[in-house]
């Protein structure tokens, strides 16, 4: 299964998610409903399919991974970084202040 780092546009929020619940187009990425970050994480990591009452989120994709262990590894510079790529790009040098999770979609905050 492949990953992608996203950043979720309306909460300014960055996570990596299985490319499976991206919309046909891309531009949106499907979000599980659940309260429990446990559950979210336990959904990410076993790439569930997405029901239809999860909500659509505006996403822009910052890159594709082969494995969830790289994405999150992604994910982790977006968090500090002004841009990221996949595998084979050059994330930018320049840094960002990092904050602490506040979206009601429980993942990481920079701005």
């Amino acid at each position: 299964m492949e990953f992608a780092v996203v950043h979720f546009s309306e909460t300014n929020e960055v996570e990596a998610v299985p490319t499976k619940w991206f919309t046909e187009d891309s531009d949106w990425c499907y979000w599980p409903n659940f309260r429990n970050t446990t559950k979210i994480t336990a959904a990410i990591k076993s790439c569930v399919t997405h029901s239809g009452d999860w909500k659509k989120h505006l996403v822009n994709i910052k890159g594709y991974y082969a494995t969830l262990e790289k994405a999150r590894a992604g994910a982790r510079k977006a968090e500090v970084m002004s841009d990221i790529g996949s595998e084979s790009e050059n994330p930018s040098k320049r840094t960002r202040k990092i904050f602490r999770p506040e979206g009601k979609l429980n993942i990481c905050i920079y701005s």
